[in-house]
């Protein structure tokens, strides 16, 4: 006999009621058998909830030692609990398996569907359970199944929500992958015309500088053997003049300080050729673009020529060298030049006014270890922090690309090298370069990749 339980139930109006607006399962259960023990005084009580796949009931919560197993939908029991929806007795739950101190089962059910079902054991006085009690589980199970219900629908837009998120997530970073991919390859792009452009400048300056440095070098040598005739012309007219007489043409002509300047002359003429040989090697060998062909490359040689090239132009910063001999490091000489020049002019154009820069070069086991210090600005730990990115820069407009370091980075992985910064405001900067070298474990993977 199912009665309707009165308007004003207290359970309608508090505890009952409180349960709606819970949202997790295991809070609901706990509720509903704190619920049960105060208000109807089992000695045991337990309930059950469909899982989420609805293929079976399985205990969640109790108390009293009640412990009834999970049981599938397709069992007698839940056949029974799903077709009457009816609350049972002892009696009538004989046979489907429940424990035997099971005095009611009460199925918690909500537009026509069971969400679990609610056992209670016999009452702790022994007393029988009245038509108003029945009445008020009635109701109790009412509330339970639509908290139930909204839980399991909580849970599901949760679940839904979390994978939606996921998902979101998911695309967003490989939007960003997909961005950073492109703006190095953009980077690549720009880096490699210009430095073609920069190729066919350089080849083609050399080659017209080339060949006034010859004129120089052969019209220095002859200007030498014609000095040389001059000199035996003067010990000849030495030996056969009087020396009053030679005297006298000697200082007439100021043949001392002329032969003091003609030598003067030809060394300054023969120190500025190779300087200009030396600073167009330099530019060459920065500018060439070969092929990541593995090769032995002297880091020492290499920062020599760019430290020359990089002084020449910043005046203002003098240039420290500390370089050792030592094992070659595979690579290819043209990138790591650009690698190197770029760390020296970015440390000159940090420092205002005059400054200092220092290399050095050092090996430690079977690595190369290069450090680039500067005294100039330095820079905050918001930077360093992006150096490496693609197109940033903290230059002015239309002084720099931002695309420096990024091309630095990505030309030392190729090389398997690292590099770390240093940095603190108003003191200065230091990168450092650690590089395998030949003979190093990494030289076969560095060679591979070089031909890959």
């Amino acid at each position: 006999m199912r009665d309707t339980p009165p308007l004003n139930d207290p359970l309608l109006e508090g505890e009952g009621l409180a349960l709606l607006t819970m949202h997790d399962l295991d809070a609901i259960a706990s509720r509903l058998m704190r619920i049960v023990e105060g208000t109807f005084a089992p000695a045991a009580a337990a309930v059950l909830i469909s899982n989420s796949e609805d293929s079976a009931f399985v205990p969640l919560a109790s108390f009293g030692g009640l412990a009834p197993a999970a049981f599938g939908i397709d069992s007698p029991l839940a056949f029974e609990i799903i077709e009457s929806q009816a609350m049972m007795t002892a009696a009538e739950l004989s046979g489907f398996g429940l424990p035997a101190e099971t005095a009611l089962a009460v199925p918690l059910a909500f537009e026509r569907k069971v969400h679990g079902l609610l056992l209670l054991g016999a009452k702790r006085d022994g007393t029988a359970y009245g038509e108003e009690e029945l009445a008020r589980l009635r109701v109790l199970s009412a509330h339970g199944a639509i908290a139930f219900s909204h839980g399991r629908a909580y849970r599901t837009i949760q679940d839904l929500n979390h994978a939606l998120e996921s998902k979101i997530y998911q695309r967003t970073r490989e939007l960003q992958e997909a961005y950073r991919d492109l703006k190095a390859a953009q980077a690549q792009l720009i880096h490699g015309e210009k430095m073609n452009s920069l190729g066919l400048l350089v080849a083609g300056v050399a080659h017209e500088i080339n060949n006034p440095i010859s004129f120089i070098y052969s019209g220095v040598g002859l200007l030498e053997t014609n000095i040389d005739t001059l000199r035996r012309l003067r010990a000849h007219l030495e030996e056969t003049l009087p020396a009053e007489q030679m005297k006298a043409i000697a200082d007439e002509f100021s043949l001392d300080s002329a032969f003091l300047h003609l030598d003067f002359l030809t060394r300054a003429f023969q120190d500025g050729a190779t300087r200009i040989r030396d600073i167009v090697r330099s530019l060459r060998s920065f500018s060439r673009q070969d092929a990541y062909d593995y090769q032995e490359v002297n880091p020492r040689a290499c920062l020599e020529s760019t430290a020359a090239l990089v002084q020449a132009i910043h005046r203002h910063v003098r240039i420290h060298l500390d370089l050792v001999d030592g094992p070659a490091i595979p690579g290819a000489e043209g990138p790591l030049n650009q690698v190197f020049m770029n760390l020296l002019v970015n440390a000159c154009q940090s420092i205002e006014g005059s400054g200092e820069v220092w290399v050095r070069l050092r090996y430690a086991g079977e690595s190369c270890q290069i450090e680039i210090q500067d005294n100039g600005q330095g820079m905050t730990e918001e930077v360093q922090s992006h150096i490496f990115e693609p197109f940033f820069t903290t230059k002015p407009v239309g002084s720099g690309t931002g695309l420096g370091l990024s091309i630095c980075h990505g030309i030392l992985e190729k090389h398997h090298a690292r590099i770390e910064v240093e940095s603190e405001v108003g003191t200065g900067s230091c990168f450092k370069l650690t590089f395998p070298t030949f003979g190093s474990e990494h030289n076969l993977a560095l060679a591979e990749r070089f031909e890959a």
